[in-house]
Formats: structure tokens, sequence, C-alpha cells
């Protein structure tokens, strides 16, 4: 009883969830805030693009499934990069989406939740950045990245980035330059305009689950077991948030 008691409760918040970003997508007039990062990483925010290409080895000739695509800040981009694209997050997420790419023609479109879709497509190339975080339970999380594996063709490559791993952040945190860089984080926030602050405080959502080292090495040795390879990348201290967070790569033979 206590399992399914809990298993409704995380499957309740993650729809709450669920509704504030489709919300903030709606309302929000930048999609910088709508991505949940700060107006000072907007410069930060280019690298990722070429990261995610790169990671992906992104090929003219695949097709991409982006999943929690959100308003395109990166679906838009990667578009150009490869021969189709597929964007997958909630209705007003979506709906900025295609105003935004009314004249790309390579780009399409698949609304809801994806733990709750059937998708039958397989693709190249799949992309959940800065996903993981929001969905609540190590279960759930394994669940999601199943899923999408089975999505994938053969010779196939997914990327979930932008992982949060506290472990890596309080030994980042402890360490000299750390403590440096963290100082000058904060610089910043103090930098920021009124307008800014208000927007920051409103909009940047913070991660709802995160994972520890335990947590990260076990996921990477259950895909191993589905048949997977599975590798654990750092990110570039380019990114918005490149000393803290980690990446995880998977292929399908």
């Amino acid at each position: 009883m206590h399992e399914i008691y809990t298993e409704f409760m995380l499957q309740k918040m993650n729809n709450i969830r669920m509704n504030k970003f489709q919300e903030d997508a709606k309302h929000l007039s930048s999609s910088l805030n709508v991505s949940g990062r700060f107006s000072f990483q907007k410069s930060a925010m280019k690298h990722v693009v070429v990261d995610i290409a790169n990671k992906l080895s992104l090929r003219a000739e695949d097709s991409l499934l982006d999943i929690g695509c959100n308003c395109g800040d990166i679906t838009i981009p990667l578009s150009f990069m490869c021969d189709s694209c597929t964007g997958v997050d909630g209705e007003s997420a979506i709906e900025r989406l295609k105003k935004r790419t009314q004249d790309l023609d390579n780009v399409s479109f698949i609304v809801g939740d994806f733990s709750e879709l059937k998708i039958e497509e397989q693709y190249d190339c799949i992309l959940i950045y800065s996903v993981l975080m929001y969905i609540d339970g190590y279960d759930n999380k394994r669940n999601f990245i199943k899923k999408a594996c089975d999505l994938l063709k053969p010779g196939g490559r997914m990327l979930v980035g932008d992982v949060v791993n506290t472990s890596v952040k309080e030994r980042y945190s402890n360490s000299e330059v750390g403590r440096k860089i963290d100082k000058e984080y904060k610089h910043q926030l103090t930098n920021l305009t009124q307008e800014d602050i208000i927007k920051s405080e409103n909009n940047v959502t913070e991660p709802f689950d995160i994972m520890d080292d335990k947590k990260v090495c076990d996921l990477l040795l259950e895909i191993r077991n589905w048949g997977y390879e599975s590798f654990l990348l750092p990110q570039s201290v380019e990114l918005p948030f490149g000393y803290t967070r980690q990446d995880i790569l998977i292929k399908r033979w």
C-alpha cells in the first residue's frame, strides 16, 4: 500500500511541475527565463549547442528527438545540423516553439508528457537536456531513460545532459577553485538589475530531485545491463553550470 501511495504522489508532483513549466512557457517573454537560466548566462548558452552536437556526433543525415525541448533555444539551432528534428514538450512550450519555427520545414512536434506518450518512430539521436533533475525518484528517472533508449535506431546516440550530481557539487564547493568561482558567481548576481532579479527569483526553476555519485553510477550500470553502452562525460566550464554538472552519453550497437 505504501509503495502504491508513494508512486501516486510522485506522479501527482510530476504533473504539478509539468503544469508549472507550461504556465512559464505561456507567460514569460524571454525564452532564456523559461529555460531556467539567469540573464547573465545568455552568452554561455551559445556554447551548449556546440557541446551537444559534438557529444552526439550529430550528422546532416540524422533524425533528432529532443525530449523536453522547451521553447526551442537548443532545438532550433540543432535543427540546422540534422535532417529532421522533433521536439517533445507540453502544449504551451510547443506553441511557442511552433511560432519560432514557422519557416523551418524539418522541425516537427509531439505534445505531451513523454512518460505517458506512445511513440513508434525510432531516431538516430535523442537529446534529454536539463530534464532528469525535474523527474522525482530514481525509479522514475530510470524508466524515463529506458523508454527513450528503446527509441534509438541501431547505431543511435543519446545524450542525457546537464545532470546535477550533489557529490560533484560538494567536491567543487570545497575546493579552492570552487570557492573562487562561487565568489565571482555571487558578484554577478549582485550586478543584476532589479528587473533581472525579479525574473530570476520567479522563473529560474531549481532542480527538484538530484542525484549523487552512487545513483549516477548505478544508472550507468543499469543502462549497460539493458544492452547499451553508457559513458559519464564532463561539461565544459564554458557552459552555464559546467563546473558542477555532467552528461551521460548512451550508444546503441
